[in-house]
């Protein structure tokens, strides 16, 4: 797992004075690809195992919003989660960095104290459509029977092999 720099991937929004969510073209190398994402501001990108995952907020500022997608090598969505908070107000609601823990375990800190962990499979799994994720989160594609992401949420201090993680890099 790597986290990559804006020189290896970015995002530039492409509509941002629409009144529709904020749309991003991904970019490789500086190279614009035909890849399209929801949001406005990328926030991390992180390589794992040959795919993409990627974090991209909403520039807004009556809502906090944040949108994790996981792409393939060729850049195509594999699966997607947004979350957010109308209104959100402070740093305490904006998202706070990311850690890396395994090839397949990301966490990060976003609406609160709230710490989020997604768990990256390398097959999609079976979930029960609107009942199998968090209050707060939604899926890009709601209805899907499968996922290549899970996320929870914990509001006490992550514990990683036995060790309290909370400090978080900024991004």
């Amino acid at each position: 797992m790597k986290k990559l720099t804006t020189a290896e991937f970015s995002t530039q929004c492409i509509n941002q004075a629409s009144t529709k969510a904020p749309i991003s073209r991904v970019y490789r190398y500086g190279h614009p690809t035909e890849t399209l994402l929801e949001g406005a501001d990328l926030a991390a990108c992180i390589l794992t195992e040959g795919r993409y995952l990627v974090f991209i907020t909403h520039d807004s500022p009556t809502a906090k919003k944040l949108c994790i997608h996981l792409l393939d090598a060729e850049l195509k969505p594999l699966d997607g989660i947004t979350m957010g908070l109308l209104m959100g107000y402070g740093p305490a609601y904006h998202f706070k960095g990311v850690r890396l823990y395994t090839h397949d375990q990301v966490s990060f800190q976003f609406l609160g104290p709230y710490i989020w962990t997604l768990q990256i499979y390398q097959q999609p799994k079976w979930r029960i459509p609107y009942l199998s994720d968090p209050f707060g989160t939604r899926r890009i594609q709601p209805g899907k029977l499968s996922c290549y992401l899970s996320i929870s949420r914990s509001r006490h201090t992550l514990i990683l092999n036995n060790q309290p993680r909370v400090q978080w890099a900024a991004t």
